[in-house]
């Protein structure tokens, strides 16, 4: 019985840890999300200023143009998608493992 009663103290204790572990998960997914948003701007912003400093080069443009849309848009959606998983796991949603799968898998 005082077997048992150890086996429940350790598993109760084992949850507490791993909530807590959750949620650091979960902030750092924040961050880091919010830090890819901020990186899809400023790619963006830094991608159309090479634009106009090609000068009347058309092909040059042509690719920058395609880049300064693509590249900040897969950044950004990229972002979005762990942002939200991160604020899933904070606050331990129950769809935020399927979010989670679906940003892991399209990440990789």
């Amino acid at each position: 019985m005082k077997i048992f009663i150890n086996c429940i103290k350790i598993n109760c204790h084992g949850r507490f840890k791993m909530k807590k572990h959750v949620t650091v998960v979960g902030a750092i997914q924040i961050g880091f999300g919010v830090l890819g948003l901020i990186v899809a701007i400023a790619a963006f912003f830094a991608l159309n200023f090479a634009r106009t400093q090609v000068g009347g080069d058309e092909v040059a443009g042509g690719v920058l143009r395609l880049l300064s849309i693509s590249v900040p848009l897969l950044i950004g959606f990229l972002s979005t998608l762990g942002l939200v998983g991160g604020i899933g796991l904070f606050t331990y949603q129950s769809w935020q493992d399927t979010w989670l799968l679906l940003y892991l898998l399209s990440d990789a």
